[in-house]
């Protein structure tokens, strides 16, 4: 049919003739297409306006692609947590780090406090263990005096709350 022909009926011509060569002369598809139609296309909403159209099997197409990095996701996540699990138990293990105040007494130094107090499961040398205790009690240097108040730690394998 061209422009303007369309199937005469009773000496008129029909609407739907006239309106399939109005959406064939300007190059439109329907508005809205029929129901039941697998494969027409989907606006894409997308924020960009450019109206691109994806088909539904394509749609339908990614649904299981999701799905199975949705999977693998909470899969990783499993596997992650379980192995930081497994990393604090085996700290626990270890015996758990606190921490306690002291006063120095007449004549103590940071070696004997080291030799009380240090557990080598978790400390290489009593020079490690001294570094640490003078980090935090902000020494300067080994020296400390009778009467000064310290904090020491230590460690134990009972849980206390």
């Amino acid at each position: 049919m061209r422009m303007g022909q369309g199937s005469i009926q009773n000496g008129k011509k029909s609407i739907a003739a006239s309106s399939l060569d109005y959406f064939r002369a300007f190059g439109c598809f329907r508005a809205f297409p029929k129901r039941g139609r697998k494969d027409r296309p989907l606006q894409d909403r997308g924020g960009d306006g450019e109206g691109r159209t994806m088909s539904r099997k394509k749609k339908n197409s990614r649904r299981p692609v999701i799905i199975s990095a949705a999977v693998f996701s909470a899969i990783c996540m499993i596997i992650i947590c379980t192995t930081l699990w497994g990393s604090l138990r085996s700290n626990a293990n270890n015996g758990f780090k606190y921490y306690t105040s002291i006063i120095v007494q007449p004549g103590e130094t940071l070696w004997e406090l080291a030799d009380q107090y240090i557990d080598y499961e978790n400390y290489k040398d009593k020079q490690s263990y001294i570094s640490e205790v003078m980090s935090i009690n902000h020494l300067e240097e080994d020296a400390i005096c009778a009467g000064q108040m310290l904090v020491v730690p230590y460690y134990s394998s009972e849980y206390i709350y």
